[in-house]
């Protein structure tokens, strides 16, 4: 990808999310500590921002950094079945499947519960009668 195409990218994202929230870039500027021509030349993919600047603008648009730099309706996130990360929550465990942003945010996620101490329900399909 050209450095062009880059900028474009940065360019796409910082107006679309910006527009998202209803913010002018005035106060886009302003949340993200930036001067107020700053955010105009990004959008016009005429700026080259720093790694601090992009920060700062994600922070404002309370997003991660990525979504900065990552193709709106990016492919979806495959990872290997052994290489799943696990993390407890109040409904059990969740493994994340995938996350998509644009138009709001998805975050599709595999939920495993954990029946303790409840009674199984008699004559349910598949389940174990007492």
């Amino acid at each position: 990808m050209a450095t062009s195409d880059k900028l474009d990218l940065i360019a796409r994202n910082v107006r679309r999310l910006r527009h998202e929230r209803g913010y002018s870039l005035s106060e886009l500027a302003r949340r993200a500590a930036l001067a107020k021509q700053t955010l105009p030349s990004i959008e016009a993919g005429q700026a080259n921002p720093t790694v601090l600047t992009l920060t700062g603008i994600a922070a404002a648009l309370e997003i991660p950094v990525a979504h900065l730099l990552t193709e709106y309706g990016s492919p979806v996130l495959v990872r290997r079945a052994q290489e799943a990360v696990w993390s407890a929550s109040p409904d059990g465990t969740i493994r994340d499947l995938d996350r998509i942003y644009g138009y709001g945010y998805v975050h599709t996620s595999l939920i495993r519960h954990v029946r303790t101490g409840a009674a199984w329900p008699s004559g349910g399909m598949g389940w174990p009668r007492r």
